[in-house]
């Protein structure tokens, strides 16, 4: 393995300048990878951003409900039931609508509202100046002030004002990382300031959806199925259930999933055609070398081990540039929270998976070197 390894390192570096200008190929299609992969994880981790923050065992939605963003209400005297619920140590209501509000600039802007009665016992948001407590003082607003958020809303600080609805509400409280998947921002405010800056009857004795905690020790299915068949107009998800709905949502019924794979397959399809045209010439131009080692008794094995070496090399550099760009990219975009995140299981499989298309990218190489007869090279 140490000769194949060292034979095939001379005859890559033979021509340094193709050598390098294939592992950048390489590179920039692992990069494109690894970046689609990165980019529909954090996709759809905004879109379950406020699920996994709100600290809620179980979600009660209206029927045919997809995402959290795209609400249908119901009856909100549903959390009386709930909360007879044995195994239920708390419910409240949620509401969740878009709202237009007056960005800094005097432009309109939608923002999606979040609004009960009080927000501290589902230790949410991540509050960063302020308390929740003060929404039910009066027309007030929490606004969150992640980067991408202030974007499009504009600068925000703990006690300036802002215009929702046509109605003046001051800002008292500011909170990180919250957002949805249609990317607008989000501001959080008591039932009453809901009512009141909505201006009409069409929300009054409605909700969006019903948040319910299970007692310790309550078995959380068991509380689902007694919700369920309490309030059969519902329906009743835990919560990793309602996760799971919001992200297949947006990855299978809107195209994303079929956008990412198109770009995943593009970038698997330009590697393997690189990796294939270069080891197929690289072949050709050692065609006499190879032939003379199996005319000195070396057998095909020894040349594919070559081959798969040369492979391997191609696929390890490359993705190494690809991890380099990513993070560069990673730095660049965390600005504006679309960092691309991934799992160390998803960054090892992309690795064997590129390692896979070179090896496989080799196999045209592998019938060339078959069909060599040393006496014929020998003899030209």
């Amino acid at each position: 393995m140490s000769a194949a390894l060292e034979v095939a390192v001379r005859l890559l570096l033979h021509d340094k300048i193709r050598f390098a200008a294939t592992v950048f190929g390489l590179g920039v299609a692992v990069l494109l990878i690894l970046v689609q992969l990165g980019f529909l994880g954090v996709l759809l981790n905004r879109a379950t951003s406020t699920i996994q923050q709100i600290d809620a065992d179980i979600w009660i939605v209206s029927r045919n409900v997809e995402t959290i963003d795209l609400p249908v209400q119901f009856s909100d005297e549903s959390v009386w039931v709930a909360r007879s619920t044995p195994g239920v140590a708390r419910a409240d209501n949620l509401i969740v609508q878009y709202a237009n509000a007056v960005r800094s600039t005097g432009q309109l802007e939608a923002i999606l509202v979040y609004a009960m009665k009080d927000f501290a016992p589902w230790h949410f948001p991540r509050i960063v100046d302020g308390n929740t407590a003060d929404l039910r003082n009066g027309r007030l607003c929490l606004i969150d002030g992640s980067p991408s958020n202030l974007m499009r809303f504009g600068p925000v600080h703990k006690g300036d004002f802002t215009v929702l609805q046509g109605m003046r509400t001051m800002v008292v409280a500011i909170s990180q990382k919250l957002f949805c998947f249609t990317a607008s921002p989000i501001a959080l405010m008591s039932e009453d300031t809901f009512h009141e800056i909505s201006r009409t009857d069409r929300f009054d004795n409605s909700t969006s959806y019903i948040l319910v905690r299970v007692s310790p020790g309550a078995d959380p299915r068991r509380v689902q199925e007694d919700l369920q068949s309490r309030l059969p107009r519902e329906e009743v998800l835990l919560r990793r259930q309602w996760e799971s709905r919001t992200r297949n949502y947006w990855l299978l019924s809107t195209g994303l999933g079929l956008n990412m794979a198109m770009n995943i397959g593009l970038g698997l399809l330009v590697g393997m055609a690189v990796m294939s045209l270069n080891l197929y010439v690289l072949t050709m131009e050692h065609f006499r070398d190879f032939g003379t080692i199996k005319a000195i008794g070396g057998r095909n094995s020894d040349i594919y081990s070559i081959i798969i070496v040369q492979a391997l090399i191609y696929g390890i550099l490359s993705f190494i540039l690809g991890w380099v760009g990513l993070k560069v990219a990673a730095t660049m975009l965390a600005r504006v929270d679309l960092a691309p995140r991934l799992s160390a299981s998803t960054i090892v499989l992309t690795l064997f998976f590129s390692l896979g298309v070179c090896l496989i990218a080799s196999f045209i190489s592998f019938r060339r070197i078959s069909r060599i007869d040393p006496l014929e090279v020998m003899r030209n």
